[in-house]
Parts: structure tokens; sequence; C-alpha cells
């Protein structure tokens, strides 16, 4: 599952669970870029991104529960080709549960980045949080806690999102995609904000019922609709 995330204001922070029956790829081995497949299979996230503005940009991961493993791809990540557009692949040096990734990169303004979060070893399931620093500082009308897809024990999938703040937000449309690039509108959704302003933080949940219709992994945007302008803001 993945979501196009916005960078809002540094740091950022996301938060998301590997479950199991999640999709699962054979993950690289660590290098810049990695040169590589290794042994394990493990379930992944999918974080797609595009830079706002050039400059150093580090990923953090976090989990008292499982071994963080990430992977930085440039421009597209294909699971059936792991290790196409890598930059960079790192683990932490225990390989023990709680360990922690660490990527720091240039990035370049304009481009598309996919950052993949995995565990080290094949069936590693537990929740994580990562931190994204760098040079950006656009503000938006909405502050992202956390935007997750997952599939249920009823093979439907469960999107839940959660805000801090909200200011002038009118709703949210709900895109689904089977490559990653085009995106079909599903269901619109209100915000749960008064007058569409909120200093507190606000839970989202919205399931899709016809999932079994999808043969491949599927993608999802979070698109948010401004009261004032008419932009679209992505998280």
């Amino acid at each position: 599952m993945s979501g196009l995330v916005a960078l809002a204001q540094s740091p950022q922070y996301f938060t998301a669970t590997l479950v199991n029956g999640a999709p699962t790829f054979q993950r690289p081995n660590i290098g810049t870029p990695p040169s590589g497949l290794s042994i394990y299979s493990p379930v992944y996230h999918v974080f797609s991104f595009t830079a706002p503005v050039s400059g150093l940009y580090t990923f953090e991961a976090n989990s008292p529960s499982i071994d963080n493993f990430g992977i930085l791809y440039q421009n597209s990540f294909n699971p059936l080709s792991p290790l196409s557009n890598a930059l960079r692949s790192d683990d932490g040096s225990s390989g023990n549960p709680g360990d922690n990734y660490y990527i720091a990169r240039n990035l370049t303004a304009g481009t598309t980045y996919v950052l993949v979060s995995t565990s080290f070893y094949t069936g590693e399931y537990g929740s994580y949080q990562v931190k994204i620093e760098g040079p950006f500082t656009t503000p938006l009308p909405v502050e992202m806690a956390s935007f997750q897809a997952n599939l249920n024990e009823q093979a439907q999938v469960d999107l839940h999102w959660t805000t801090q703040t909200e200011k002038n937000c009118s709703y949210y449309m709900i895109q689904r995609s089977l490559d990653g690039k085009n995106f079909t509108d599903l269901a619109r959704l209100n915000t749960k904000a008064v007058n569409g302003n909120s200093d507190q933080p606000l839970e989202y949940v919205f399931t899709i019922n016809n999932p079994k219709r999808l043969t491949s992994t599927a993608f999802y945007n979070l698109t948010l609709t401004d009261i004032v302008h008419p932009a679209l803001f992505y998280a």
C-alpha cells in the first residue's frame, strides 16, 4: 500500500504498521546503491514524495518491536525489480528488534522519490515511525500525522489517517492507482474540523469494499481541498 506524501514542515513524522498478509518483496542488501538481493522477503510500505526544494534530506526509522530496513528510490519502485532505481539501502548495525535505519541523501527539487520501509527479516510485523528532515518549510492547510492502508480480515482495504491540525480545510478525496502514477477518484469525505479548522488531532477511517477486483498491488492517495483555494494537497 502506498500514499503520496506532502512534505510540509521539517521535521515531519509518519507512522505505519507492517502487518501479516501485506505485499512482500525480496529486499536488497545494504549499499549505495545496493548491488544484490538478500535471502529475505519481508512485507513493506511505500512512501512516495516529490522533493519541494533541493538539499540534504534524512530519513530515520524508529520501532521498539522490529528491525527496520529502508531503501530510497528515485522516480519509481518496482517490487518485482527491487534493485532498479535504488539509491541507498540501510539497516541498523545490530540486526535486533528496535534497530533503526538512517538514510541521508542530497535530493533534487521537483524529482519524485520513493522510500520503502520494511524489516530486515521475513515475518517481522509491528508499528514504526519515520522522521524526515530537510530544507522544506512549505506551509499546508493540514498537518498530517499518519496515513495507512491495510487489508482487514474481510479482505477489505481500511484507510486510516490522523491530522494534528487543520486550517481552512474542506474535504478529502480518496484515490486509487494500479501503477502508482495514474490515480482515479474513489470517494469524497468531508473534514471533521468545525468550520474547517482544528488544533486538535482528528482521526479518519474509510473502508473500501471491493478490493477483490484488484489482481496486483494498489496505491492510494489522499488529497485535500482547501476552503480558501481550490488547489489539492497530497498526503
